[in-house]
């Protein structure tokens, strides 16, 4: 799914006016109490991706802190990675990540699946 506008407008809209939601948000503790919750919709897990030729292997979180990853800007998993000592390159979009990943500005993504 493509989004219209920025996912940071998109949140902070729905946090900031009355009658406005986002579809769909990964619920975490930080978020619990700032919506009204329905759901869950689907079940998501995280994950750190490389390309297939890639020498990297990840063992633990803590396995991707020397590496050049890639997150969705204001991403609840870019979030999570940043409270655990990992640097991320924020980018506005996966697709953008994807391309970044392509060329090598990247060593390995972080997704939602």
């Amino acid at each position: 799914m493509t989004l219209r506008f920025p996912w940071k407008r998109v949140y902070d809209t729905a946090l900031k006016q009355k009658n406005y939601g986002v579809f769909s948000t990964s619920r975490t503790p930080e978020r619990e109490a700032l919506f009204q919750w329905v759901g869950p919709l689907a079940e998501e897990y995280w994950v750190l991706l490389t390309k297939a030729d890639s020498p990297i292997t990840i063992n633990s979180l803590s396995d991707a802190k020397p590496w050049r990853v890639g997150g969705y800007k204001d991403d609840a998993l870019t979030k999570f990675l940043t409270s655990r000592g990992i640097s991320v390159l924020e980018a506005h979009s996966d697709k953008l990540n994807v391309r970044k990943l392509k060329i090598n500005k990247i060593d390995m993504g972080a997704a939602l699946f």
